[in-house]
């Protein structure tokens, strides 16, 4: 853990005082997972009755890991203590999934028949219950330009990216350049946590003027599989964020392209953009500020501004040029109507359960850790409305290989075992 001693304190304090259903929440790649496992670990004497993990993202599908919930809020009950007071007890559900009726039943009747019971959870957006407690996690500060070289260097985004480079920054106590030029890629990296683990092994070969410059237009250098890192829960950065934007309704996803043209904006400025009813308007941009796609400024007179994170920024970007090369089909096709619901690596993904690999098998062939490997499997399932591995094999076996070749001299067979790419996507 980097930079987040303030927020884990927070979160203690929080869960200390008694509340019962604490959400951390945040963009992708911020880091909510690490934090709430962190704050979980500080506070075990607090919670004498028990700290107990549940991950979401190990699960396949919604009827199991509900199951498998409460059993372990049953399993983690202890004695009562001589005086009848039951211990507190605290259970940290991460990688909660918007939408999984199930668990959010689970859930609710854990928090309303045990009152010892409080649950921290991490989720892109909140439940939306009475009672709850909102924690927004942001990006680690950046440094000022400005900033003396002592506080520069302790900086909490400068010091994760030097900590995960190995030393390959150079001297920046000394040198005014190199420490612009770090600059300039945090901030290119919006201080995410994820995205600067992702870029740090680049480092190695680049300069940060370099490796800023080949970020400007994609986030292709930001994977596990290109950076060499194995440790993350996400494969890339792209795929962290396409978790939040393709559950978006086929209008917020068009929105948020077109807003991405924009440095920033006011609400009057969206309706002027993207046209239309205003209402509906302001609906889509409420959806896009709970799911972290965008942010708001608090400004003065009551008159708050809206911008996106240079990462969603690009991904966005990135997503219209593949629509505008995918050709008549995403045209004439809806988007929640189309045989292809699945992002590119979760395609990847299917046709690997397709050809019979288990998950470690899987993981293997993808360079991706385990468990990365099961959060895509519950993602499939969850898409496509399967409830085993041989409905996605089924499912991939009628849509899921391309009609015709994604490249020249592509065949389906290596379009399956070749790295997905966002121009891919049929």
């Amino acid at each position: 853990m980097v930079g987040r001693h303030a927020e884990s304190v927070d979160i203690s304090r929080l869960l200390g005082a008694g509340t019962r259903l604490l959400v951390v929440t945040g963009p992708a790649g911020v880091g909510k997972s690490r934090l709430a496992l962190e704050a979980a670990c500080s506070m075990r004497e607090l919670f004498e009755g028990g700290v107990e993990i549940f991950d979401r993202a190990q699960e396949s599908g919604s009827e199991e890991a509900a199951e498998k919930l409460a059993r372990l809020t049953e399993c983690v009950r202890s004695t009562t203590a001589p005086d009848g007071v039951q211990p507190r007890r605290l259970l940290v559900v991460d990688n909660h999934v918007p939408g999984d009726e199930p668990l959010r039943e689970q859930l609710r009747r854990s928090l309303a028949h045990d009152p010892s019971l409080s649950i921290l959870l991490t989720s892109r957006e909140a439940i939306g219950w009475y009672g709850e407690k909102l924690y927004e996690l942001h990006p680690l500060p950046l440094p000022s330009p400005a900033a003396e070289v002592e506080r520069f260097l302790t900086s909490p985004s400068v010091q994760l990216l030097m900590g995960r480079s190995d030393g390959y920054l150079g001297d920046l106590e000394r040198h005014g350049p190199a420490r612009l030029a770090v600059l300039d890629l945090v901030t290119a990296l919006d201080g995410l946590p994820l995205a600067i683990e992702l870029a740090a092994p680049w480092l190695k070969a680049l300069s940060p003027e370099a490796l800023r410059e080949r970020l400007r237009f994609s986030l292709e250098m930001l994977s596990a599989r290109s950076a060499g890192v194995v440790s993350l829960r996400h494969s890339s950065m792209s795929e962290a964020l396409a978790e939040s934007y393709y559950t978006l309704p086929p209008e917020a996803r068009s929105t948020l392209v077109q807003l991405s043209h924009h440095d920033e904006f006011t609400f009057e400025d969206v309706h002027r953009i993207i046209g239309g009813d205003p209402s509906a308007n302001d609906r889509t941009l409420r959806l896009l500020v709970e799911n972290h796609l965008l942010r708001v400024h608090q400004g003065g007179l009551g008159n708050p501004r809206l911008s996106l994170l240079n990462t969603t920024r690009i991904f966005a970007q990135e997503t219209e040029r593949a629509d505008r090369s995918a050709g008549p089909l995403r045209e004439r096709t809806p988007v929640n109507e189309r045989v292809y619901p699945l992002t590119p690596r979760q395609r990847q993904v299917a046709g690997l359960i397709a050809d019979g690999l288990t998950n470690r098998e899987i993981s293997k062939s993808l360079n991706i850790a385990e468990w990365t490997v099961i959060n895509h499997v519950r993602e499939v399932m969850r898409r496509l409305g399967c409830s085993s591995r041989v409905q996605v094999a089924s499912w991939f076996a009628v849509h899921g290989r391309p009609r015709e070749p994604l490249s020249p001299g592509t065949t389906p067979d290596s379009w399956r075992s070749e790295p997905a790419t966002r121009s891919s996507i049929p």
